[in-house]
């Protein structure tokens, strides 16, 4: 993910991994330039109780490819959130042009191989998902400059207004762009043309304390009433009628628990049972807020079973952390109107990690992103001591 809160340890680990990040994210680059910006590696699936999870790696988003339009518009190295947005897009579009959006020929169920065909075509469009990312950094970037503009008094100088502008993106922003995407002129509420689209997401209030500027006011607006509390350890605690998790409606930026979102599909499709809720004929675009990364997906029932299949733009791999798995087990969690049964309701570490399980942190999110596999990641913040620029350099 882009944005991440700060730690309740303090602002000179953020500071730290802030920095960290973007010294391997450079030495990525120059790395990556000897090799090809698509990636176009499949990571083993992984079953979880709600279905499977499936990933393809297609482009590199840490190649020089991305390098002119970072420095245009000062956006971070790590662009995640950019790609994604990006990914969400063109996915839109292709599944519209190829007629997926309304299902299948016979109403059979999506397969496979309609999953590797929208993947190969998202790789035959590496110009395409340029434009659509410089479309993502000047639209941020124009609104954290009204933003500043509207708020002189919190950025007196440009050392208070660089950090802001290079900030990694944050969960509201990249709902906005997808708000934005896919809306009609005159706006509606259903989406006629195309297929669905939703945003997973956490549940940030919690850590409203350790937000800051517009992505407080919209915490404390938009998801307050999903609960949840952190206690002075800086975990994150969720009582029966709270949603650890949230799933967006777009483009009309409707948020549900994964229980509204049952019922919500239920009234849609008319279906017999919320455990049905996916039109067998359908796939749905997905944003994913995997905590500590961004990234695109499917979702649908797949050949008969139940998929998220993740079209991811680093080299490391996601399918075993918590989010896929929570995604799917909330969307089949019994009938519509019944208390979901979330495999846990706490989220550990300090501003949450990002992450629904103590077993990630966000230091080992942030390097798994830069494409190390998590075990090494975790060997090295241990072997440094949790230093994340020593963690990187062992990395390396």
């Amino acid at each position: 993910m882009e944005r991440i809160e700060r730690m309740s340890s303090g602002d000179q680990f953020e500071a730290e991994l802030r920095a960290a990040l973007e010294a391997s994210a450079q030495l990525a680059m120059q790395s990556a330039a000897e090799n090809a910006v698509e990636i176009d590696k499949d990571i083993d699936a992984h079953e979880t109780r709600g279905g499977v999870v499936t990933q393809r790696n297609l482009i590199d988003q840490f190649h020089p490819f991305f390098k002119d339009a970072i420095e245009e518009f000062e956006a971070p190295s790590s662009i995640c959130g950019y790609v994604t947005i990006a990914t969400c897009r063109i996915l839109h579009e292709l599944m519209t042009r190829s007629g997926l959006s309304q299902g299948t020929t016979g109403g059979d169920s999506p397969t496979a191989a309609n999953i590797r065909q929208l993947g190969d075509a998202l790789l035959s469009q590496k110009e395409r998902l340029l434009a659509e990312v410089r479309r993502a950094m000047q639209s941020i970037r124009a609104k954290r400059e009204r933003y500043m503009a509207a708020h002189p008094a919190d950025f007196p100088d440009a050392q208070s207004k660089k950090p802001y502008l290079r900030a990694w993106v944050a969960n509201y922003e990249l709902s906005d762009e997808l708000r934005e995407s896919t809306m009609c002129d005159p706006p509606c509420h259903a989406q006629s043309e195309g297929p669905p689209m939703y945003f997973a997401r956490h549940n940030e209030y919690p850590i409203l304390g350790e937000a800051t500027h517009e992505e407080k006011q919209r915490i404390e607006a938009e998801q307050k009433r999903f609960g949840g509390h952190v206690d002075a350890r800086g975990v994150a605690h969720y009582d029966e009628d709270d949603s650890p998790i949230i799933l967006e409606m777009l483009p009309v930026g409707r948020l549900m628990s994964p229980q509204e979102f049952r019922q919500s599909e239920l009234e849609e499709t008319q279906a017999v049972g919320a455990s049905n809720w996916i039109p067998t004929a359908q796939l749905a675009v997905l944003a994913v807020d995997l905590g500590g990364h961004f990234t695109a997906a499917l979702l649908g029932c797949v050949e008969g079973q139940k998929t998220l299949a993740m079209l991811n733009s680093t080299h490391g791999s996601y399918t075993q952390y918590p989010m896929p798995g929570l995604i799917l087990a909330g969307i089949s969690s019994g009938p519509a109107g019944t208390k979901d049964q979330s495999p846990s309701r706490s989220l550990s570490g300090p501003s949450l990690q990002r992450s629904l399980s103590g077993e990630i942190t966000e230091a080992e999110a942030l390097l798994v992103s830069m494409g190390f596999p998590l075990a090494q990641a975790r060997e090295a913040l241990e072997a440094s001591h949790g230093n994340a620029n020593e963690a990187v350099n062992l990395l390396l």
